[in-house]
């Protein structure tokens, strides 16, 4: 998802999806942000820039693919009700074997992140919700087959664990010629480049996954960089106030210089 040129105006959204892929097979696409936009007394949530109820009308028995993108600098808890679904990706890397969660399962987007989930449209209607440290909303589309369905009010149900969903590859024997120990707290990582993780507090048993933005979360992830675009990449807090305070860290590698500096930074 590309970045404003400046952190903290992403208040109202870094809105803009770029994604390139290969045709698609007919379906039902719709690319969907979540954020809190400020308010004058408690943020207020929305759905894109709907902070109402919201309708669209699908034909059953449709494939659907949605492209859930947390656009906020807060993790976004969202409810989805009225049919299985299946998570095929995290932030556009394809989850090998992937199968339907039990129903009800609430996913939990990171700030930048972003879950692709594919259902078939059945006859009755399907809603989603987002929950928000407990900030009272209405935002919430619904799919049904006539476009008119009112959304129906979704309950908290288990949280969607990526660490053990789907299959897990075959084990890559990976020879690593350095380690660093670098202490996040409980920050949102990101860093500008491609990289997997595995967990060393708990066993990570489904599948991997590139990425390039995790929450933390207050566990003791290891990472591990794949060396494919040399450069001098940046790593930053989600919260956007903490990037503004210099909680940044940037990743050069040797030989690699820029002509940029503070006197010369392009827009």
């Amino acid at each position: 998802m590309p970045h404003p040129p400046r952190l903290l105006p992403g208040h109202r959204g870094r809105f803009g999806s770029l994604i390139v892929e290969d045709d698609l097979a007919p379906q039902v696409v719709k690319t969907v942000f979540t954020h809190l936009w400020p308010g004058a007394g408690d943020p207020i949530a929305a759905f894109d820039t709907a902070d109402n109820p919201t309708a669209l009308a699908i034909d059953p028995g449709k494939p659907v693919l949605l492209r859930l993108i947390n656009s906020s600098e807060e993790p976004h808890r969202l409810h989805l009700g009225g049919t299985p679904y299946t998570v095929t990706a995290v932030d556009g890397d394809a989850i090998r074997g992937a199968a339907p969660p039990p129903m009800g399962t609430d996913l939990l987007l990171a700030a930048g992140g972003r879950f692709d989930v594919v259902f078939t449209m059945p006859r009755g209607a399907v809603a989603m919700s987002i929950d928000v440290d407990e900030i009272p909303n209405t935002a919430a589309p619904a799919f049904s087959p006539d476009g008119s369905a009112v959304p129906a009010k979704l309950g908290t149900g288990p949280l969607f664990d990526p660490l053990a969903y789907g299959t897990a590859p075959p084990v890559e024997k990976v020879a690593h010629d350095r380690a660093y120990e670098i202490v996040l707290d409980d920050g949102f990582g990101f860093a500008q480049g491609s990289f997997t993780y595995v967990s060393s507090s708990m066993t990570a048993t489904g599948s991997t996954w590139w990425t390039d933005a995790q929450r933390r979360a207050r566990r003791d992830l290891r990472d591990r960089l794949h060396r494919e675009q040399p450069g001098i990449w940046m790593d930053h807090c989600h919260n956007f106030e903490h990037g503004a305070e210099s909680m940044i860290m940037h990743l050069a590698y040797t030989g690699i210089t820029s002509p940029f500096d503070e006197t010369h930074i392009p827009e």
